[in-house]
């Protein structure tokens, strides 16, 4: 995309709008590499960021401090995306791990259930408030779900870091 303009966003992100993103043209993912090109902040810098965030239309980006603190809010930019193998990585180590799991929990058959917590409650709440106090409200949500077992049998499909 060329000529584009970011737009801030809560927290530390960019907002980017990419025409047919919703029809997956272009096809971008979660962890998606970007680099932006701002001829103003001389001589046609480049700057490494991700994606962390894919809507509708949109795609939040994020970029090192010294990037989010030079970008004036209208300045035009040129942005490149380039695909990340990381992520295809390790759902192919996922698939390649899935024999060592039982297979009523990858293909569970109707009326099977299994969804004994991994720990109790009072442990959740003792140890892990002091390990989610740097993680964002996406991140605690989603460290809840897994150790009480909310959507078991189902296998958990796990990104990070971010």
């Amino acid at each position: 995309l060329s000529s584009v303009t970011l737009t801030p966003r809560s927290g530390c992100y960019l907002n980017l709008h990419v025409p047919g993103l919703a029809e997956s043209r272009p096809s971008i993912v979660k962890g998606d590499k970007v680099f932006v090109t701002c001829a103003s902040l001389g001589q046609g810098r480049t700057f490494a960021g991700y994606c962390h965030r894919i809507e509708l239309e949109t795609v939040d980006l994020k970029f090192s401090e010294n990037f989010h603190r030079s970008y004036i809010p209208g300045m035009k930019v040129d942005v490149r995306f380039t695909f990340t193998r990381q992520v295809m990585r390790l759902h192919h180590q996922g698939l390649l791990n899935s024999h060592m799991l039982p297979p009523d929990l990858l293909f569970p058959r109707p009326g099977y259930t299994h969804r004994q917590p991994l720990v109790a409650e009072s442990a959740l709440h003792n140890n892990l408030d002091q390990s989610l106090r740097n993680l964002n409200s996406h991140q605690i949500q989603a460290v809840h779900a897994v150790v009480k077992a909310q959507c078991r049998p189902l296998p958990y499909l796990i990104f990070g870091p971010p």
